[in-house]
C-alpha cells in the first residue's frame, strides 16, 4: 500500500503495535462486558462472551511468549508443531475467525455491542495487515526481460571464463565481486 502522507507512513511503521494494543483492549473490553453481562437478564451473552475472551485472551496473548517458544521448542516436538499451527493461524485467518466470533453477539441488542463493534475492527486491522505487505505482481514482459538479461550476463560470463583458460571465477571483475569460493 503506497502512502505519501506522513500520519499514513507513520500507522503502517507501528501498525503491529497498534494492532496489539487495540487487541489488549478488545480482551479488557470482552472480559468486562461478558462479566457484567452474566449478572444481567440476558448471561448466555455474558457466558458466550466470556468464551470469546478466553479465545481472545490466548491468541492476542500468545506473542508474549513467542520469542521464547521460537527458541525454546523444537520443530519436531508438540509445543513446535502447536506453536507453528498458531503461527500460521495469524492475519486473515485470525480476522476471519474474529468476524464469525463477533456475529453471534448482534442478535440481542445491548452492552455486548461495544465488544463486537471492537472485534470486528480488530478483525478488519488483521485483514488489512495481511494485505499490507503484498507486492502487485510483475509484469510478464518485465519478467522475460529480466530473464534475458540474465542468460546474457551468464553467457558473457562463461565467455570471458573461457577466453582466459582458467576456471577460476576470481579473475573476472564483473563476475562474483572478488568473492572466491576456495578457501
Amino acid at each position: 500500500m503506497a502512502c505519501d502522507n506522513a500520519i499514513c507512513v507513520w500507522i503502517w511503521e507501528h501498525y503491529t503495535l497498534i494492532i496489539r494494543l487495540w487487541g489488549i483492549l478488545t480482551v479488557v473490553a470482552t472480559w468486562a462486558i461478558g462479566i457484567d453481562q452474566c449478572s444481567s437478564l440476558k448471561p448466555w451473552v455474558g457466558a458466550y462472551l466470556v468464551f470469546v475472551a478466553v479465545v481472545l485472551t490466548f491468541l492476542e496473548g500468545a506473542f508474549l511468549i513467542g520469542s521464547c517458544l521460537d527458541k525454546c521448542c523444537n520443530l519436531n516436538s508438540c509445543c513446535g508443531k502447536f506453536w507453528s499451527g498458531l503461527k500460521w493461524f495469524d492475519n486473515w485467518k485470525r480476522g476471519v475467525l474474529y468476524i464469525l466470533l463477533s456475529v453471534a453477539v448482534y442478535i440481542v441488542p445491548g452492552i455486548a455491542y461495544i465488544a463486537a463493534i471492537m472485534l470486528d475492527i480488530l478483525a478488519l486491522m488483521y485483514i488489512a495487515r495481511s494485505v499490507k505487505g503484498r507486492d502487485p505482481k510483475p509484469v510478464a514482459s518485465t519478467r522475460k526481460e529480466e530473464f534475458h538479461d540474465v542468460v546474457a550476463v551468464d553467457e558473457s560470463h562463461a565467455k570471458s571464463a573461457r577466453g582466459t583458460g582458467s576456471y577460476d571465477d576470481d579473475t573476472d571483475p564483473a563476475g562474483d565481486a572478488g568473492i572466491s569460493r576456495y578457501p
